[in-house]
C-alpha cells in the first residue's frame, strides 16, 4: 500500500467516482512508485465491481493518462500497472492534475498529434499544495480519515469546497472543542450528518449534550463538564 499514492488521488484524482475508487484499490496494491500488479479479479473485490466494469474503467484511466499499463509486466506474467505521480507524465488536458514529467523521452511518452512539448521544469500544481495545506491545517486537531471525510463531504456540494482561509478557520473551532473535552473526529462526523459547512463549540456541545461521547473514558459526565466549561467561558 502507499499511503503516497492514495494521499495524491484522494486530493487531486479523477473527479468520476469509479474511476477514483479503481485507482485507489489498484493504489491499495501499489508502492510509492505507484507499481502494482494485481489481479483483475482482486481489484473487482476491492471495489464491488464486476470484472468487466474494472477492465472498462483502467482502459479510461489509461486512456486519460492516470494510468500507464505493460502487459504482462508484472509477477507471474500479471499486468504491471503505474499510476501516474506528480514525477510522471501529464494527462491529458482534461484530467484535473497538472503533472509535469521529468526529463521526458518524446519517443516514449506519445503524445497527442498537436500537443505543446512539454515543460522540462517539474511544478506541483498549486491545487495540489491548497488541498494537502487544508489537510495538515485540520489533522493538527481531528484524525486524518475524518478530515478527508470531512473535505470530500464540502467537495460534494457545489461551489462549498473548503478553502484554506475556511480550513484555519475550523481548525480554531476544533480545537477550541478538544480543550473543553469534545471529540472532533466526532464533531466533523456531525457537521456531515447535520448538512452543515463548519462545526462551532456551541453548535457541538448543544447538539451532543445527550446523546454523544466524548474523547475522555469519563463519558456522559466529562462531556456535560466540558459542556458547560464552554458555556462559563461565553458568559464571561
Amino acid at each position: 500500500m502507499s499511503i503516497k499514492i492514495m494521499s495524491m488521488i484522494w486530493d487531486c484524482g479523477p473527479e468520476n467516482q469509479s474511476e477514483r475508487f479503481v485507482l485507489l484499490a489498484l493504489a491499495d496494491y501499489a508502492n510509492d512508485e505507484g507499481e502494482c500488479w494485481p489481479s483483475i479479479g482482486g481489484v473487482a473485490r476491492k471495489t464491488c465491481l464486476t470484472d468487466r466494469g474494472v477492465r472498462k474503467i483502467i482502459r479510461r484511466l489509461q486512456d486519460t493518462g492516470w494510468l500507464e499499463i505493460k502487459e504482462g509486466g508484472g509477477r507471474k506474467n500479471c499486468n504491471l500497472y503505474r499510476i501516474k505521480t506528480l514525477n510522471h507524465v501529464q494527462p491529458e488536458h482534461s484530467s484535473p492534475l497538472n503533472m509535469v514529467p521529468e526529463n521526458p523521452e518524446p519517443r516514449s511518452l506519445n503524445p497527442e498529434h498537436g500537443s505543446a512539448e512539454p515543460s522540462r521544469t517539474i511544478k506541483e500544481p498549486s491545487s495540489y499544495n491548497s488541498a494537502r495545506q487544508i489537510v495538515d491545517v485540520l489533522c493538527q486537531w481531528a484524525s486524518e480519515d475524518a478530515v478527508r471525510s470531512f473535505i470530500a463531504y464540502r467537495r460534494k456540494q457545489k461551489g462549498k469546497a473548503l478553502t484554506l482561509t475556511a480550513a484555519k478557520r475550523l481548525a480554531s473551532n476544533l480545537k477550541e472543542i478538544f480543550n473543553n473535552g469534545g471529540n472532533t473526529d466526532d464533531a466533523l462526523g456531525l457537521a456531515e450528518e447535520r448538512g452543515w459547512q463548519s462545526i462551532s463549540p456551541e453548535w457541538y456541545f448543544n447538539a451532543t449534550a445527550n446523546s454523544r461521547p466524548t474523547r475522555n473514558s469519563g463519558g456522559h459526565n466529562a462531556l456535560m463538564a466540558g459542556f458547560a466549561a464552554y458555556a462559563s467561558k461565553l458568559e464571561k
